[in-house]
């Protein structure tokens, strides 16, 4: 199944963006990078519109049984909490949901 990017902003999706980008933002803080969460909103849904009629590039990658980037993303988010001992519920479950596509 094709996500073209815009749908991203649908009100459905608000609450997960919102926390996959809080959780980035609280690892980055122990990282020794301060990211502020409403300018990170503002540029993640600036990039959705931008790119609104472009198909979801790992959507693409797992209809072609290539790699995504899953693990440059939410994967890099996810190692490094850990090191910290922090809990990243839904950069964790984003990570894992589009493995198992990639293994399928």
């Amino acid at each position: 199944m094709q996500c073209q990017n815009g749908r991203l902003r649908a009100p459905c999706y608000s609450k997960q963006v919102l926390a996959l980008l809080n959780e980035a933002c609280h690892v980055a803080k122990y990282e020794g990078v301060e990211l502020k969460l409403l300018a990170e909103l503002e540029r993640a849904y600036k990039v959705m519109t931008l790119t609104a009629a472009n198909n979801s590039s790992m959507a693409q990658d797992i209809k072609l049984e290539r790699r995504t980037e899953i693990d440059a993303i939410c994967g890099f988010i996810v190692a490094r909490a850990k090191k910290h001992g922090i809990n990243v519920p839904e950069n964790e479950l984003l990570w894992q949901q589009i493995k198992r596509k990639e293994r399928a």
